[in-house]
């Protein structure tokens, strides 16, 4: 939970991170500046966070990721409008922000921006069919609900979906690779996958975690699969 609003106004620098093994909380480094209405998405062990409302009367572009393990904020590329109230999700290994408030606290747009780790750039996203903020949003990349008027009393119940991000939060792990990357599987058979680990793509001995996700179109729940590699020093 990163910044809000309280009592005193809109605009914390406070960041609350649950456990859910041990089912409790404890606090994070300080968001380098108040906020409020942010958009951010967890990449790869990080936390993305951008733009949002500083103030009563103040929003921000900046933008900044979060290092769990190291427990510091770092700045990376600021995104390219103020905006806040957006929707957003992480999803394809990108921070996907589509609408909001710009302009201060009085334009809705429709605009949308795309940030990638690996480049540390934003690209701009399609136009959403809605110039709306302050409704749900998921990986997929979908927006739900959301107000369409600046005094926020108006509110829609459209759902939206922008093709292609259908990767929520996962992206490619270089040392790991499947047999077969999409199947069919008749009632009553089983189908057999085999994974491979690859100690080449790897710039350091050490050991490795990743997820292997499993997308599917049943109303059965595929749970993740968890991969373990150990590189050992060479000879």
């Amino acid at each position: 939970v990163i910044g809000g609003c309280t009592d005193s106004g809109c605009g914390q620098t406070s960041v609350q991170i649950y456990d859910p093994a041990t089912n409790s909380w404890h606090r994070g480094a300080a968001y380098p500046r108040p906020v409020a209405w942010q958009s951010c998405g967890a990449i790869q062990a990080r936390i993305y966070c951008a733009g949002g409302v500083t103030s009563a009367t103040a929003t921000t572009d900046a933008a900044y990721a979060y290092s769990p393990a190291a427990g510091r904020w770092t700045a990376i590329s600021p995104l390219p409008d103020r905006l806040w109230g957006s929707g957003y999700a992480a999803s394809g290994g990108k921070l996907l922000i589509s609408g909001g408030v710009t302009g201060g606290f009085t334009v809705l747009t429709s605009q949308g921006f795309a940030y990638d780790p690996g480049s540390n750039a934003w690209t701009a996203l399609p136009a959403a069919p809605a110039a709306l903020y302050r409704g749900g949003s998921a990986c997929g990349f979908v927006r739900v609900g959301g107000s369409g008027a600046g005094n926020g009393n108006t509110w829609v119940g459209s759902a939206e979906q922008l093709p292609g991000y259908d990767a929520c939060g996962h992206a490619t792990v270089p040392w790991l690779a499947e047999s077969a990357t999409s199947l069919t599987i008749q009632p009553g058979h089983s189908v057999t996958v085999t994974v491979t680990m690859h100690t080449n793509a790897l710039a350091q001995p050490g050991t490795y975690t990743a997820g292997l996700a499993v997308g599917q179109d049943t109303p059965y729940p595929a749970a993740e699969i968890g991969v373990r590699l150990t590189a050992t020093t060479p000879a």
